[in-house]
């Protein structure tokens, strides 16, 4: 049985209407910092979402995300990160202080965390074109991108899973969690980013 189509955008719609201030700060964040402007300005961001990625992703894994929503493996992309930072002879990202809402995470809390990463993905298309003008490719500092932007329907695909899964009201609740802690796990890595 699945949950009912008033449910499922309802649930939806509270994930996004939760985490709208957070998505809005981060997205803020990234503009006022000059992420995006210069090479080095780039490497900064790419070794914040690395270190808020690793997290995230080893949670997810943790928790046994692939069970939950098979498509997982191939949508991380914290090995692309890595490999993208290399390319600009960059060295690890070192640790970020932000904690998963459990480790490992609970079924409400994986879609909630699932939810903020294929939303980034969204924009992905428009961060690989500013990476473009800073001479990035898809085969040379913009792999995560370029991972992010080959399944043009995953964020279709993942809202129809988020909209019929069914879940208790306390993994409802679980789920908003996930997503609010996830979008503070990367506030905090670009926070840390931006100031050192």
């Amino acid at each position: 049985m699945t949950a009912s189509p008033t449910l499922a955008i309802s649930r939806r719609m509270r994930l996004r209407g939760a985490t709208n201030g957070l998505h809005e700060s981060i997205d803020s964040r990234i503009r006022q910092s000059g992420f995006l402007t210069t090479p080095a300005g780039y490497e900064r961001y790419l070794r914040a979402t690395l270190r808020a990625r690793q997290a995230i992703e080893a949670g997810l894994d943790a928790g046994g995300a692939q069970a939950v929503y098979p498509p997982w493996p191939a949508r991380k992309i914290a090995p692309a990160l890595a490999l993208d930072i290399s390319d600009l002879g960059g060295g690890p990202p070192g640790d970020v202080q932000c904690a998963p809402p459990s480790s490992p995470f609970s079924l409400g809390s994986i879609w909630g965390a699932l939810y903020v990463l294929e939303g980034s993905a969204v924009g992905a298309r428009l961060l690989l074109r500013q990476a473009a003008i800073l001479g990035f490719t898809p085969q040379f500092g913009a792999r995560h991108l370029a991972r992010q932007t080959t399944a043009p329907s995953a964020w279709k695909d993942f809202v129809a899973a988020l909209n019929e899964v069914q879940l208790t009201c306390d993994q409802d609740a679980a789920c908003v969690e996930g997503a609010i802690t996830t979008f503070v796990c990367f506030d905090r890595a670009y926070a840390q980013m931006n100031d050192g």
